[in-house]
């Protein structure tokens, strides 16, 4: 039987299955892009380290399935990031990707 925190990482398995990752452009070149079905879904500001995630897609899914509020929410997501992409320093955030990165991929 799976743990609670084993069940959370599979969901989160199945929400970004099939994500791509590209690292910038010349408008945004110190930006992690993760991208699913042409749209991206997560970007990362490597500088300042902030994780934008889509709220409808990814956020909410998570918060609602497994009845976390925002505090918990951004922990599993922050813990996920390490072991999924061993990316250490990441403050996860929501926000709905409507933002000029999502208008980026046609330049890459």
């Amino acid at each position: 039987m799976k743990t609670q925190e084993e069940e959370m990482i599979s969901f989160m398995d199945e929400l970004l299955e099939g994500v791509n990752l590209r690292l910038g452009s010349n408008q945004y070149p110190l930006v992690l892009f993760f991208v699913k079905d042409n749209e991206t879904i997560m970007y990362q500001d490597t500088e300042k380290g902030y994780l934008w995630v889509n709220y409808n897609k990814i956020w909410f899914q998570i918060s609602v399935k497994f009845k976390l509020d925002y505090d918990d929410t951004q922990e599993l997501i922050r813990r996920y990031m390490v072991l999924r992409y061993n990316l250490r320093r990441v403050r996860p955030r929501y926000k709905s990707i409507s933002s000029p990165y999502t208008t980026h991929l046609d330049s890459i």
